[in-house]
């Protein structure tokens, strides 16, 4: 009898645990950490064996994998902005990730500027968004069928989120400050966005953000769309210094490090862990001009 009971307890317990992995499993879209990826440049074929439904690359030889021991795991994409270029036709890269549409999503990754890295007035980071890049460049959705949520580095390495929706204020995108936060050049730090769409005809979309795992912004008033359109399909992802004119260029080539994308459906411990690799926020490490 009480070896019955044991073995009926054993497969109870061995269905928890497929149900639990089964369920970890599913709320993790994708993880790109470009552990399997060869040193070198970071081409075409590899963005697509990375991250599946590419709808457009321009890398334009600007983006490499190197080894770097601080990544996790020993390897991390980094992006040239060389010096003088404003845009991401001159500096950074572009790619957008198709999604499968939905209305709630949580995207997080591992970004490091390097020692020296010029900032100048500010630059763009990749973010969620609806539609591509097709809303950004002062492209406001009026409609209400799309939307961006791209990250910007500011003077100095603030950041913010630099988001168009269909309420934003001007002709630009609207930043919403994170609380001053700032990226350490030679210093890993984390970035964690949250998003759940408004529902039709009401305006309570869910904006959140962790900055080195700390909650930086919390908002729950945003009108992302109208309608059900706007889903959440894509990843735009871009990097460049701009803004427009000359005044935005880096005086000298500088270098991001990007590291441990991860989308998923809910936020598994790891979207808010630092790990071993990530100093916390503030923690030394040893080792009205237009805009896009």
């Amino acid at each position: 009898m009480q070896r019955t009971a044991l073995s009926l307890s054993t497969v109870c317990l061995g269905v928890l645990l497929t149900s639990a992995i089964a369920s970890a499993l599913e709320a993790l879209t994708l993880r790109v950490d470009f552990e399997s990826d060869p040193v070198g440049p970071y081409t075409r074929e590899l963005v697509k064996h990375d991250w599946g439904q590419v709808v457009w690359v321009n890398l334009h030889d600007r983006a490499h994998i190197v080894l770097e021991e601080q990544a996790r795991s020993n390897r991390a994409l980094r992006i040239a902005y060389p010096s003088g270029a404003v845009g991401p036709s001159q500096g950074g890269g572009q790619f957008i990730i198709s999604l499968a549409p939905s209305e709630e999503l949580w995207f997080s990754y591992r970004v490091k500027f390097g020692e020296g890295f010029d900032y100048a007035l500010g630059g763009k980071l990749p973010g969620l968004s609806s539609g591509g890049d097709k809303y950004t460049g002062g492209h406001k959705p009026k409609d209400g069928d799309g939307w961006s949520a791209r990250y910007m580095w500011g003077k100095g390495g603030k950041i913010v989120v630099y988001l168009y929706y269909v309420d934003m204020p001007g002709h630009w995108g609207e930043d919403l400050s994170l609380g001053g936060v700032k990226c350490v050049p030679g210093r890993w730090h984390q970035l964690t966005q949250h998003i759940r769409l408004n529902s039709p005809g009401q305006t309570n979309g869910v904006l959140d953000v962790w900055f080195d795992g700390k909650k930086a912004l919390a908002r729950s008033n945003i009108r992302f769309r109208i309608g059900e359109q706007g889903l959440i399909d894509s990843v735009d992802f871009e990097t460049f210094h701009g803004g427009s004119t000359k005044e935005w260029a880096p005086t000298v080539d500088s270098f991001s490090y990007l590291d441990d994308f991860i989308i998923a459906a809910s936020p598994p411990d790891s979207l808010l862990d630092r790990g071993p690799n990530q100093a916390p926020a503030g923690t030394a490490r040893t080792p009205p001009t237009p805009q896009h």
